[in-house]
């Protein structure tokens, strides 16, 4: 296999949306998350009562398509990051190519994912094939998707939902998103805000959210300038999340096929096709920390 991204480079990637589940103060307008957790569908904001609605809506998403560009640090090299994915959330399935340029550096990934299999390609011609019960241990996980494995399960829809939890939302006037007429709002929150606002969310969610906190914490950022465009039926279209880090962070994703689900195609396997043998030996000799199965090959390459 060829040298993979760094464990730092974040996905894309996608399935329900953040809420705050913190109380507003005595004196003070209702924040949108705090109109999201109540379900009340009303405030005394136009703006961050309009956020609420499309949070709201986005969190009973069952599948989505997105597509996410941007910069990130990784290894304190700002790394160029493009991200295409799909994503179902019952039954859970995910497909996601990525492509990270950094320092010269240009590497190529995609991941297909499902109840019953993880697989990974990296830039060569098999893929990797490895079954959920082989990825249950979390070091042989880590191992296995090359540290990548809190990358995959980000969920870029519960990532939009995070202007709900600012205090400042406004309407920052209309504009057209993939051909699609929204409303664009804006806003800004603490890391300390997003992290309080993940309180009575169902544990996966939080560890996510928290994965991704700490991810920003560690890139040196304090607070997170976030941007959410939203059409006419109070879906969301596309977000954007920056921070003023230590180094650039400035990511941008635009979400299109709303609950339109794209059944999941497993790569084929060739018939007849048997692993290289310094593979055969290498997975007799150790199953434990190479439990993966190369299969088929990875075929025509779309460019992302």
């Amino acid at each position: 296999m060829p040298r993979h991204p760094r464990t730092t480079v974040a996905l894309a990637v996608a399935a329900a949306a953040l809420t705050t589940a913190a109380a507003c103060t005595a004196g003070h307008a209702p924040r949108a998350g705090d109109m999201a957790q109540q379900g009340t569908g009303q405030s005394a904001d136009p703006a961050a009562a309009a956020v609420a609605r499309a949070v709201a809506k986005a969190g009973k998403l069952n599948s989505f398509a997105y597509a996410m560009r941007g910069r990130e640090p990784g290894d304190g090299i700002a790394e160029s990051v493009a991200t295409d994915g799909s994503v179902s959330v019952n039954p859970r399935t995910l497909r996601m190519r990525m492509k990270v340029a950094a320092g010269g550096d240009v590497q190529a990934m995609e991941f297909r994912k499902d109840t019953d299999a993880t697989f990974l390609w990296g830039g060569g011609e098999h893929w990797l094939k490895y079954k959920t019960s082989m990825l249950a241990d979390e070091q042989l996980r880590h191992q296995a998707l090359f540290g990548l494995e809190n990358e995959i399960e980000r969920n870029p829809a519960e990532e939009a939902g995070q202007l709900a939890a600012a205090a400042d939302i406004t309407r920052a006037g209309a504009q057209t998103v993939d051909g699609v007429a929204t409303v664009h709002y804006s806003g800004s929150a603490t890391l300390d805000q997003l992290r309080r606002a993940l309180l009575g969310k169902p544990r996966d969610a939080q560890l996510r959210g928290l994965r991704l906190l700490n991810r920003y914490t560690a890139w040196g950022a304090r607070s997170l300038r976030m941007d959410l465009w939203v059409d006419d039926q109070d879906r969301v279209r596309r977000f954007r999340t920056r921070a003023d880090a230590d180094r650039p962070l400035d990511m941008t994703t635009l979400i299109t096929r709303h609950n339109e689900p794209a059944p999941l195609q497993h790569p084929a396997h060739r018939a007849g096709h048997r692993p290289h043998r310094s593979h055969r030996r290498r997975t007799r000799q150790n199953p434990q920390t190479d439990p993966g199965q190369l299969i088929g090959t990875a075929g025509p390459r779309t460019p992302i």
